[in-house]
């Protein structure tokens, strides 16, 4: 092979390798899914659940041993989707339940004389209200006395 054929290739070859970078660089893909993207910018508000206290928390004495506490469900929440945690405090000892009903009797045990903090609190799933609190005093001979 002579030396001007060998240049002739080596120059075909450059030829072809730059047409074929040049091919590569400027060729764009065809359109799909993958390939779509778009930056824009959003905002809007967002609105969490805010959920309020017990309304109206009343207390009403019983002879003797009991005290019933009343109260109404949270402003704004819907009828039957609000729960309650009533939690009891007496002489050291903490109970606490769930429960749907708006009222709450506690009956103090015989011959026990100890106040009693009771507090209940609303709840929707795992959200939270505020608690409310209310000290019954345990009265002798009286029963129980509401503040």
């Amino acid at each position: 092979m002579s030396a001007w054929s060998r240049a002739l290739r080596t120059r075909v070859a450059m030829v072809c390798i730059a047409a074929l970078m040049l091919t590569a660089a400027f060729a764009s893909g065809t359109d799909s899914e993958a390939m779509w993207t778009d930056g824009k910018a959003g905002s809007g508000t967002f609105t969490a659940l805010q959920l309020g206290g017990v309304q109206n928390f009343v207390c009403t004495a019983g002879v003797w041993s009991a005290a019933t506490v009343n109260w109404a469900r949270p402003t704004g929440t819907p009828g039957g989707v609000v729960s309650y945690q009533v939690t009891v405090r007496r002489a050291g000892k903490t109970e606490t339940t769930t429960q749907a009903a708006t009222t709450f009797t506690y009956r103090r045990p015989a011959l026990n004389f100890d106040d009693v903090t009771l507090t209940v609190q609303p709840v929707i799933e795992q959200w939270t209200g505020p608690t409310r609190t209310m000290i019954l005093e345990a009265a002798p001979l009286v029963g129980m006395r509401c503040p």
